[in-house]
């Protein structure tokens, strides 16, 4: 399963200026990193930046993680039901998803 969620380690991007003609947000080095589960991560950012897709990225690398054995050892918490929902409703999109082999957005997306 850790196959379906690649995201580059944060070691191997290289550290170079924004491409003003790339679709990448200019945070796009700091979203790669945020997604290395060896590391613990605050993000701070203002509504309808990506905050929550970033974090279900996160949550699907954990489960994929090979020393995670039982789902119930992976936790995400946000601040409202609605986000809590949101997040339920989209891991089950991926997961189900990447149990038919398909392409998902949230895959693409970096």
């Amino acid at each position: 399963m850790a196959d379906l969620f690649v995201v580059p380690k944060s070691d191997d991007l290289p550290d170079l200026p924004m491409d003003t003609s790339s679709t990448r947000p200019p945070d796009w080095q700091e979203r790669e990193r945020a997604l290395d589960i060896r590391r613990s991560w605050i993000v701070e950012a203002p509504a309808g930046s990506g905050k929550t897709g970033l974090l279900i990225q996160r949550y699907l690398k954990l489960l994929a993680d090979e020393s995670v054995e039982d789902p119930s050892q992976v936790l995400a918490i946000t601040f409202t039901v609605k986000a809590t929902a949101e997040m339920r409703e989209r891991v089950i999109d991926q997961l189900e998803s990447a149990s038919r082999s398909e392409p998902t957005e949230e895959r693409l997306r970096l």
